[in-house]
């Protein structure tokens, strides 16, 4: 009797290492498309395919920023044309002109006069210009001694450019581009570097003495225009009075820095001289990758790989890419008990999704079903909330989040992979980052040591799964990590 007990016991003590009564997160070891979680801004060099349009994704509460400011050292040379500029940080450096609608219209007039320092003489005179809130028109004057002057109209467009290739800057009066903005109130970057500083032309005589600019706004649009220098091309020109405004801040706290916004929404531009940047918000995932739900679940959720499946139903961005399934290969090998089920980690793009879940057995078999994935600006029982989102900036939303989606498997059937299928129709995203067993077995066989082989097997894809060269310029996953090639 003794001699069969400890068979016995010899035998369940051998399955132990692989066969574990539990609940829990199954490990995924391929299917995983794409990247919905921003560890870094700009994000889209940390986001491969978002859950919404663009680079619209999930972020972490601790995001590093790249100090897209302005240059410390002046004068600035224009990217194109090579003109110089000087705009002292420190002092009023701008004439903000006031839009109709401005809160505090009353502090800016719609014309101001700029007073040289010194009078100049040349045959062209450059405005180094900016404005918020879309484009507008201005009437200048140009000033000599001896009370002759010349006049032009002239547009500034919006500051906004978001292209990062320089040949879709050229030709477009753009001095500058490639900058972030900061808010006044909040002291939150925006993370971005699609700020453009433009510069206008005006034709002058190169025989008299310029002596002052008077700029006047002359349409009746949102737009706030924003004069940040004058200069001759090859020299700036120093400004004696004239200023009404400090756009620009060198230095925290913000709104001791600057005075006034470039648009109505508090932001202004930044030095580089400002320094480490740094964000803080309530929102936002937590910084470890732990995310735990309203159910005291947690997912791990590692920010610098694929860290999501995305299905997309009918996208037509890339209609010769099928981006509607995918199947993920389980690390773990659960098998459902009698009373179990699967939870997914999930949410949805663009509107609900509805995904096909089919559950390949380790027999051979396979069983269907479906769940439904709310959209994630809905507040329907969400699982984890005020997750926030980035979408050129912080989005503080309390109502974005995550849900968990339960399912439910054939119980005592050990799954060895699931394939999943969004066929809505509507060119939503369903978005997968996680799968919980509530109960049954988890099952970590010896083979799945080979796991690591078969992801670091050196080849390198591109964001759509597609193998590229080492010349391939981007994001690029090699080894299950995302990478940036330049």
């Amino acid at each position: 009797m003794k001699k069969t007990l400890l068979l016995l016991n010899s035998f369940f003590l051998g399955m132990l290492p692989s066969f574990a009564q539990q609940e829990g997160q199954i490990r995924v070891k391929s299917g995983f498309t794409a990247d919905v979680v921003a560890e870094g801004v700009p994000v889209e060099e940390h986001l491969v395919l978002g859950i919404d349009n663009g680079s619209v994704g999930l972020f972490s509460k601790k995001l590093d920023f790249v100090n897209n400011g302005l240059p410390s050292e002046m004068p600035m040379k224009a990217f194109e044309s090579g003109n110089l500029y000087n705009i002292d940080y420190t002092t009023n450096n701008a004439l903000r002109l006031a839009g109709p609608q401005d809160p505090a219209g009353s502090n800016f007039p719609t014309n101001g006069e700029l007073m040289l320092s010194t009078p100049v003489k040349t045959d062209k005179l450059w405005l180094l210009c900016i404005c918020g809130n879309g484009p507008t028109d201005l009437y200048v004057e140009v000033f000599y001694k001896g009370g002759d002057y010349t006049y032009a109209n002239i547009t500034i467009e919006d500051w906004w450019n978001e292209s990062k290739d320089p040949e879709e800057h050229k030709g477009k009066d753009e001095a500058f581009w490639g900058f972030d903005r900061i808010d006044r109130e909040t002291e939150n970057p925006q993370g971005v570097s699609a700020v453009r500083l433009l510069e206008k032309s005006i034709a002058t005589d190169p025989n008299k003495e310029i002596q002052s600019v008077y700029i006047e706004k002359t349409n009746v649009s949102n737009g706030y225009p924003t004069i940040l220098g004058l200069s001759t091309g090859s020299q700036p020109i120093e400004i004696a009075e004239g200023f009404n405004a400090d756009v620009v801040a060198e230095a925290r706290p913000i709104s001791e820095h600057s005075s006034a916004p470039l648009d109505r929404n508090a932001w202004v531009l930044y030095s580089q001289s400002l320094g480490e940047i740094e964000m803080t918000t309530e929102y936002g995932l937590p910084e470890d990758g732990n995310i735990v739900t309203k159910s005291n679940r947690t997912y791990k959720v590692d920010y610098s790989a694929l860290n999501a499946t995305r299905l997309i139903a009918d996208d037509m961005e890339t209609p010769d890419v099928d981006e509607s399934t995918t199947t993920l290969e389980l690390e773990d090998k659960p098998t459902v008990s009698d009373y179990g089920s699967l939870v997914y980690l999930a949410t949805a793009g663009n509107g609900p999704a509805v995904i096909d879940v089919t559950y390949n057995y380790t027999d051979g078999s396979n069983s269907t079903s479906f769940i439904e994935i709310p959209d994630w600006c809905n507040n329907q029982s969400l699982a984890a909330v005020q997750t926030g989102r980035y979408y050129g900036g912080v989005d503080d939303r309390d109502y974005v989040g995550l849900y968990e989606i339960e399912d439910y498997p054939q119980s005592n059937k050990q799954i060895e992979s699931i394939t999943l299928n969004n066929y809505t129709g509507n060119n939503d995203k369903g978005i997968i980052m996680g799968i919980y067993l509530t109960d049954g077995t988890i099952a970590t066989a010896i083979k799945d040591i080979n796991a690591d082989k078969e992801t670091k097997d050196g080849k390198t894809f591109n964001v759509r799964g597609q193998i590229v060269n080492d010349s391939y310029k981007g994001i690029v996953i090699k080894n299950g990590k995302k990478q940036i090639t330049k």
